[in-house]
């Protein structure tokens, strides 16, 4: 009866039943790594601080970044079994992991103002220069355009002023 179960190929092959489960861990982490996102993103536009002083998990007070992920993991299996179950090194909770997708987010954002310039035509570029905590001289870039019957200033960032010096 096996054999003509594997015949009519109503059974799965190894290889295929293998293939679904790849599926279904790229699906989970895929949806684990927008949860983590989602929370980084949430914490940079509110303007909250990341991290915490201990970032241990029975610490009450990690971090409003990992807080906020376990609250989201209250409320989804997925990232609650993520961030209990994975080992550490596979978590993308790390505070360098966090400045790399931050530091993605900030390309994307720059990637979009700069669209917005080059289709608004005519742009204004300012500049300030001030020191910083450190008495280092330190330019700070404003790009101002019309888009959309709108005007916009956009901060593109901080640069020192030793890389324009000539």
């Amino acid at each position: 009866m096996s054999w003509k179960d594997f015949q009519s190929g109503s059974q799965k092959s190894v290889i295929d039943l293998l293939s679904d489960e790849r599926g279904r861990q790229i699906a989970e982490n895929r949806k684990y790594m927008v949860a983590v996102i989602d929370a980084l993103k949430f914490t940079a536009v509110h303007r909250l601080a990341q991290r915490g002083h201990d970032e241990s998990y029975a610490n009450v007070n990690c971090g409003n970044f990992l807080d906020l992920l376990h609250l989201i993991g209250k409320h989804n299996d997925t990232v609650k079994q993520k961030l209990l179950n994975v080992p550490g090194n596979a978590k993308y909770t790390s505070k360098n992991i966090q400045n790399e997708l931050l530091a993605v987010m900030a390309r994307m954002v720059l990637a979009s103002i700069a669209e917005e310039v080059k289709d608004s035509g005519p742009f204004a570029i300012m500049a300030d220069e001030t020191k910083d905590c450190r008495k280092m001289e330190q330019l700070s870039i404003v790009l101002r355009y019309f888009h959309d019957g709108s005007v916009y200033e956009s901060f593109i960032g901080f640069f020192s002023s030793s890389r324009f010096v000539c």
